[in-house]
């Protein structure tokens, strides 16, 4: 559900059949937020999609939903500590 914008509380909810305030609490019982779930899912995609050389640095960040590259680069800094293209280098 990344694609070209965030997913939202409530469409998750809606996905999952269940209502935006019981997906809240079930977060909150593993002590979780919305937005750290998110934050690792992209994480974990990001460590995916570095792998695939065919795949720009631009087309990555829009696919996990980041509104720019550069929104993604800040981002892989605070995961990595480096640059998507440092990244991409060390497991290629």
């Amino acid at each position: 559900m990344l694609g070209s914008t965030p997913p939202s509380t409530a469409k998750v909810a809606a996905r999952l059949g269940m209502s935006e305030r019981s997906l809240q609490r079930r977060l909150a019982e593993v002590d979780l937020t919305f937005q750290e779930l998110v934050d690792s899912v992209r994480r974990e995609l990001s460590d995916r999609l570095l792998t695939d050389s065919q795949l720009s640095i631009s087309e990555v960040a829009y696919r996990l939903g980041f509104s720019a590259p550069s929104a993604y680069t800040r981002s892989a800094a605070r995961w990595y500590g480096a640059t998507p293209s440092e990244v991409r280098r060390r497991h290629l």
